[in-house]
């Protein structure tokens, strides 16, 4: 299945946008300038390649919504199938192994039929994946880059984003800043303008040495310097976290010029 054609995409955007204004509140993924839109077929069965339906992909300010087909109203809008959330999606090659770069270069050299890509995404219930495929290479790299683009919008624009967990028998809240780092603070009172919240500790990115977890609930984060490795317990699965710190280090990474 191809990309929408320019009378397609000019119908769908009209359409939306007059329906979005009176419903935007209820819709709350509101299309912007920009907006990737785009079609690809989804894998219904991992290792089946005989099993692919249609699947259309919107990307917003902050998710990838997931449709079977075009959605040409307002509650079509509402109805996706899925709802990734971008700074929890991280883009993937279809071959084990095989880095992202290497899913971009490949796109225009390679001989199938079809491109594929892969999406994993964090949740509580641990990490859900799913595979595509689109006709050109092209079409790869315009689903990619809009990927990508999108999950480093996502970090900018939210910034700072916060859990519930439990350091050493005690409720915390962990926040990941994009520019102050992470901090741990103590949930014993509530917080106010006069008493802000008891930090418990607070690190630089640039003091993060490891991070590992246990796909079930704890997750540690080794920091450089003494007492530095923190295992804290979200009791829930960390994958959340763990994929949005990536995000964050990933547009910090751009952000400098450093990723490729």
């Amino acid at each position: 299945m191809g990309m929408m054609s320019n009378h397609q995409e000019a119908m769908f955007r009209r359409s939306s946008t007059l329906g979005l204004s009176a419903s935007s509140d209820q819709l709350r993924t509101p299309l912007r300038k920009g907006s990737f839109m785009g079609s690809a077929s989804e894998q219904q069965s991992f290792g089946n390649e005989n099993e692919w339906t249609a699947a259309f992909g919107i990307i917003t300010d902050k998710d990838l919504l997931l449709y079977s087909s075009v959605p040409w109203s307002v509650d079509g809008l509402k109805s996706h199938a899925a709802r990734l959330p971008l700074v929890m999606t991280r883009l993937v090659s279809s071959n084990p192994g095989s880095p992202t770069s290497t899913l971009l270069l490949n796109a225009l050299s390679s001989n199938t039929s079809y491109s594929k890509f892969t999406l994993r995404t964090g949740t509580s219930r641990g990490v859900i994946q799913r595979h595509f495929r689109v006709e050109a290479g092209r079409e790869l790299t315009n689903w990619c880059r809009a990927i990508v683009q999108g999950s480093h919008n996502a970090v900018e624009n939210q910034r700072e984003f916060h859990w519930e967990c439990t350091w050493r028998g005690q409720h915390c809240h962990l926040s990941i800043h994009l520019d102050k780092g992470i901090c741990l603070a103590a949930d014993d009172a509530p917080s106010t303008q006069c008493s802000p919240p008891r930090v418990m500790w607070q690190y630089s990115f640039e003091k993060l040495r490891i991070t590992s977890d246990d796909g079930l609930r704890l997750m540690k984060f080794v920091f450089y310097g003494p007492d530095g490795e923190k295992e804290l317990d979200f009791h829930t699965c960390p994958k959340p976290v763990v994929f949005t710190l990536h995000s964050i280090l990933a547009t910090k990474m751009t952000r400098l010029g450093l990723a490729t």
